[in-house]
């Protein structure tokens, strides 16, 4: 036991090995009334501050570790359980995760994403990885009234073997969803969902929708395994108010017309042909 800053640590039991931190058998809290003197310590610029506390138990099972941490700052909590190979270079892990807080801008701040609402945030599921494929399970994120579920194994691209993954979410904002992951986009509404998953020659495309701020996108059908694609055959809509709106994907000022589009794609002689297509801008179709 110790005492660090105004700070409180105990740290209790062994080690086999310190360089590999294998075999470690053991508890571990650190816990104070303001993390942000524990950071400014150490030359880092407070990002939280409040009462905080952590608690850690790791101990020796078969084909590794067993952990389970419990942390928290302010409102804010976090827990962890589950296990890992190896504490230093983790190539196997289980781990089931469950977070939440009063307020996603703090969180926006720490990942360096500003003007975020002000609204409560959770975010829980468990995730297996030894290799791909990926196990997640329940995974669960809301932001306010904005939300993002998803479950199932993704496998590794570009074949994606074993992939059978589901998806769903929507809400006002996905600017609060996107600044969990550290990335900054317009604040619009969003609906996405789908269904991913492995089939014989390619991968099967069920009713995935993909819709922000009015503009919508919607593909069912499988798409063939590279190089060639062969097999391909994925039917396809897009529409929205304005096509300006895709200014920021391209280099080239859109009109602010309305705009729709419809077809088929299909792996043909050696390319992937366009079948079907129906486009529309403003009062002017094509086919």
């Amino acid at each position: 036991t110790g005492r660090f800053a105004d700070a409180k640590f105990a740290l209790r039991g062994t080690i086999a090995d310190l360089s590999s931190l294998s075999g470690v058998e053991g508890h571990a809290s650190l816990g104070g009334p303001d993390l942000s003197q524990i950071t400014t310590v150490f030359g880092i610029a407070p990002v939280f501050d409040g009462p905080f506390s952590t608690k850690a138990t790791v101990h020796q099972e078969a084909g590794g570790c067993a952990v389970d941490v419990d942390a928290g700052v302010g409102e804010m909590a976090a827990g962890l359980t589950g296990s890992v190979d190896s504490l230093t270079h983790p190539g196997e892990l289980d781990l089931t995760v469950d977070a939440s807080g009063p307020d996603v801008t703090m969180i926006g701040s720490f990942a360096g994403v500003e003007n975020l609402p002000a609204s409560p945030f959770s975010v829980s599921g468990r995730v297996r990885w030894a290799g791909f494929p990926l196990q997640a399970d329940n995974i669960k994120v809301q932001v306010g009234d904005n939300t993002l579920s998803a479950h199932g194994v993704l496998g590794k691209p570009p074949l994606m073997e074993g992939t059978d993954f589901k998806f769903t979410g929507g809400g006002p904002d996905v600017s609060a969803v996107a600044a969990l992951a550290g990335l900054e986009v317009p604040r619009q509404s969003y609906t996405i969902g789908g269904h991913l998953v492995r089939l014989e020659g390619g991968i099967g495309v069920e009713r995935v929708v993909f819709e922000v701020g009015g503009i919508s996108v919607e593909a069912d059908g499988i798409v063939g395994d590279p190089p060639a694609y062969e097999g391909t055959a994925l039917t396809f809509r897009g529409e929205g108010p304005s096509l300006a709106r895709l200014d920021h994907l391209v280099d080239v000022t859109l009109p602010p017309e309305s705009f729709s589009v419809s077809g088929r794609l299909a792996q043909g002689d050696g390319a992937i042909d366009l079948e079907n297509v129906r486009a529309r801008l403003g009062r002017i179709t094509a086919e």
